[in-house]
């Protein structure tokens, strides 16, 4: 029997190793005397195999209903791991009941779950509070009380198999001050149930260089991935449904010019000294690709799928969709998820063309304020895009019949522009959070004389970033914008001269000095400044033909 202090241990030690070698266990406690009996746990998983109904209950607050992220009933990491076990044993029959409130606190949590049990009777159940508690100081030994009341009232009402979900805590909160996820820890291990440690996991994956919670923001989609592949890795292992075929899908940017199939690959990785038996299944937007082969002992394998995809945007904006890589043998299933973009890419002009092309944003669906746009007059705007010797020229040209600068302490927070720039290299484009390459640059136009304007960046921009420079004028029905940026921004980071970057354009409006009222953006959403996934792209390469998209895979 492995003492529990060695587990975790063992926890903070498998993060340092290769992601294919850390088993579930890395990030959960695995105890020894589950509360759930062994037999009712194989009932659940005979259950689960020969579709049965199941319900899975999530509750929790806003993180399990999933605020914050543009489409919570798609994204959430609970909505992911009700379909990885869907997909994993092939069950239509399974229930998902999503009990997140935003702002609850573990004692409403409480208070909600008599009826939820009453009326889902749910076969598992997430259980994920504590940020709330933390913010409100809900003293230490009620909060252990009241989880500690959950999880026994669940297995004794419903027999429920319980999972405990650690919250996740600010990368610079005090390790004395992040009781909470202590406590959550306490309770596993007093109850002998399983713990997945989302406050570990995100604090040592790769994440926003600002912070966990930029801007005070909740988890994003990426954030939501992870815990749900972790989540599922957990629960396979528990009981016994791990296909010891590891899977990861590759990061890949490609253009879609005129051709609809995007390669994407995955890693395959035999984790035991036998013959593995494989099915390899590709899915994005309803469309599955299938391969089976078989693994010699430990072999690693790169697997290339051809993948069909529709090129259509709707208004040209970047549209996502899950991309899921599931390995299938006889013991078990492992899977891997991540988010396939399609976004709009074009062309810089040369220097030799006489003009550059326009594109406008699209007027039909404002990502803020779509209830106060009165038209184009109101708000439209277009660009171009033109290299002009050692510079990028970005030229934007805003429609507006009243100007109201934002100030700089808030520059998004009235009239002003937003320009998106992805800076890293094409490996690492679209990855959808922000590192010191990526970065966020504000005009704003002077509040007596439009042309007395301001260019500054969201973040200090380090100093390999200099030599930009803008300059505003009034203009008919509005003002224009005259961005210059060096060459040399971009040439550093690649010497392929078809490379692109990833790149976007947002204008903000208020009319009365009350604040942004209407936002346009090209090609992502109001979400833009956390994820850089959802910028469109350009290139300094041959023209491309309209309708040209950039495919991410991060």
């Amino acid at each position: 029997m492995i003492h529990p202090a060695a587990i975790l241990s063992l926890c903070s030690s498998s993060l340092a190793k290769p992601r294919w070698a850390v088993a579930a266990i890395a990030l959960c406690l695995f105890l020894c005397h589950p509360s759930v009996s062994y037999a009712s746990l194989a009932e659940l998983k005979e259950n689960l195999l020969h579709g049965k109904p199941v319900c899975y209950l999530a509750l929790g607050d806003s993180i399990t209903y999933g605020y914050g992220l543009e489409e919570p009933k798609r994204d959430s990491f609970a909505r992911a791991f009700s379909q990885a076990l869907r997909r994993a044993f092939h069950n239509s029959n399974l229930r998902y009941v999503n009990g997140g409130v935003s702002g609850d606190k573990l004692s409403e949590g409480l208070e909600r779950l008599p009826e939820l049990l009453k009326k889902y009777r749910p076969d598992i159940m997430t259980v994920q509070f504590g940020g709330n508690d933390f913010r409100e100081k809900t003293p230490v030994d009620e909060f252990k009380a009241n989880l500690t009341a959950i999880v026994e009232m669940a297995q004794k009402e419903c027999g429920t198999f319980v999972v405990l979900i650690t919250p996740p805590m600010a990368d610079d909160a005090p390790r004395f001050d992040a009781w909470v996820v202590e406590a959550v820890r306490e309770v596993a291990l007093k109850e002998s149930v399983l713990v997945v440690d989302s406050d570990t996991l995100l604090k040592k994956t790769p994440h926003d260089y600002r912070g966990l919670f930029p801007y005070e923001a909740h988890p994003t989609e990426y954030s939501h991935r992870q815990l749900a592949a972790l989540l599922w890795n957990a629960f396979a292992s528990w009981i016994g449904f791990e296909s010891h075929v590891d899977v990861r899908i590759e990061p890949a940017v490609a253009l879609l010019d005129g051709n609809n199939d995007l390669s994407v690959a995955a890693q395959l990785r035999n984790l035991t000294l036998s013959t593995q038996e494989f099915r390899l299944e590709l899915e994005t937007g309803g469309t599955v690709r299938v391969t089976e082969s078989l693994l010699a002992p430990s072999e690693e394998r790169r697997v290339v799928v051809p993948l069909p995809l529709s090129t259509v945007l709707e208004g040209m904006r970047t549209s996502r969709s899950n991309l899921v890589a599931g390995v299938r043998t006889r013991s078990g299933y492992s899977c891997d998820l991540n988010t396939l973009s399609l976004s709009p890419q074009v062309s810089v002009a040369s220097a030799e063309d006489e003009s550059a092309p326009s594109f406008d944003l699209d007027i039909t669906r404002p990502t803020v304020g779509s209830y106060s746009w009165d038209g184009p007059d109101d708000l439209s705007a277009s660009f171009s895009l033109q290299r002009e010797g050692e510079f990028l020229a970005i030229n934007i040209h805003i429609r507006d019949e009243k100007v109201s600068p934002a100030k700089l302490a808030s520059p998004y927070d009235g009239d002003s522009v937003e320009v998106y720039l992805d800076l890293r290299k094409p490996a690492q484009q679209g990855k959808p959070f922000f590192t010191k390459e990526t970065i966020i640059l504000y005009v704003l136009p002077g509040e007596e004389d439009i042309a007395a304007s301001t260019l500054l960046s969201s973040e200090p921009a380090p100093r390999k970033f200099e030599g930009m420079a803008a300059t505003c004028k009034p203009a008919n029905a509005g003002y224009d914008v005259d961005l210059r940026l060096p060459m040399e921004w971009f040439s550093r980071y690649t010497a392929d001269p078809n490379a692109s970057f990833g790149f976007d354009i947002a204008v903000n409006d208020s009319d009365d000095w009350y604040g942004r009222e209407t936002q346009l953006v090209w090609a992502g959403s109001d979400l833009n400044y956390l994820n850089p996934g959802l910028f469109g792209a350009f290139s300094f390469g041959s023209r491309l033909s309209p309708g040209a998209l950039r495919a991410t895979v991060q």
